[in-house]
């Protein structure tokens, strides 16, 4: 019988799943809301969505049970790994999924696994949350960060979100200097679920708006807003332009705490990874102090497949190789 290995990336925003068989070949892919247990809304619910849109097309006989299964969540340090593998399992109880065995580890392990076919090296992990590590044998030895939303996380999405509405709130209390991301921020508040179905929503002032739109989410919703900072530094806005130079900052000194001179540098998330302003200075920022072009992973799943194959008895290294981008 064809042997299966099955990946999971839980990340803050989005869960992404892929089924591989032991020659490296895609069998199914599944993806869902986040199901990161410090941040998330329900992590169970998002396991189970991903899990059983990646299985659907697989015929009982073959997908179960999985022979090895990695499962690469943010926040999944030892103090978080408990709780997403109990999350984990729930889920693989409500789809009917046998694993024949299951590795839970952080999305550093996952991230770096899906940009290098060397297992040692470095990894900055920027989207939702923030965390850098270092890497041997596909596995963190020293990390910087990680510690989510309420004590660090500095330089992610959450954090610069979390920096634009400070600003916004300065702006309107006339604390602080006015900001372009007064009106998109705003106008994302506004048009919020949390907002829009409140009896009096139209009462609320637009600080008690901002507030009921912040509070009445998980915390990872406030990332949404951080690609409003992105679009008001391109146009020149000060503000804006200030939290993208401290997020830079802040992300190449997580680095630099962990970062070994020869090692590759691989970075993975929204932050890291996107197009904008933000991403063209960090990516500058990080090759002009490290000397080294960082290595983008648009999509960590396939880090933890490969990890799943590389775990697999009697799988040789080129087959997962195949998955690293």
């Amino acid at each position: 019988m064809t042997r299966l290995a099955l990946g999971i990336d839980a990340g803050g925003t989005r869960t992404r799943c892929l089924v591989v068989d032991e020659t490296g070949a895609q069998v199914g892919t599944g993806s869902a809301a986040g199901a990161n247990p410090n941040s998330s809304a329900d992590t169970v619910a998002a396991f189970t969505t991903a899990l059983r849109a990646a299985t659907a097309g697989v015929p009982r006989e073959v997908a179960l049970p999985i022979a090895s299964a990695v499962v690469a969540v943010a926040g999944a340090g030892a103090a978080g790994r408990p709780a997403a593998e109990r999350a984990v399992r729930a889920a693989a109880d409500a789809t009917g999924i046998l694993f024949d065995a299951l590795h839970v580890c952080s999305d550093c392990e996952a991230a770096f696994a899906g940009g290098s076919t060397d297992p040692d090296g470095t990894v900055l992990v920027a989207g939702t949350g923030s965390v850098a590590a270092a890497i041997t044998g596909y596995t963190v030895v020293r990390r910087r960060d990680g510690h989510g939303y309420l004590l660090g996380d500095q330089g992610s999405a959450l954090a610069i979100a979390i920096a634009a509405v400070r600003a916004v709130l300065a702006d309107l209390e006339g604390a602080g200097p006015a900001t372009a991301l007064r009106d998109p921020v705003l106008a994302a508040v506004r048009d919020d679920a949390a907002v829009r179905g409140r009896t009096d929503a139209a009462e609320l002032d637009d600080v008690q708006a901002v507030l009921a739109a912040v509070y009445g989410n998980p915390p990872a919703h406030v990332a949404t807003l951080a690609p409003l900072v992105d679009v008001a530094a391109a146009a020149g806005d000060r503000v804006a332009l200030r939290i993208v130079d401290d997020a830079v900052s802040a992300l190449v000194e997580t680095v630099r705490v962990v970062r070994s001179d020869a090692d590759a540098l691989v970075i993975t998330g929204g932050v890291a990874s996107g197009d904008g302003l933000l991403g063209i200075r960090l990516r500058a920022a990080l090759e002009a102090t490290f000397g080294v072009l960082p290595r983008v992973v648009h999509d960590g799943v396939r880090g933890a497949a490969a990890l799943a194959l590389r775990r697999l008895p009697g799988i040789a290294d080129g087959v997962a190789d195949q998955l690293v981008c």
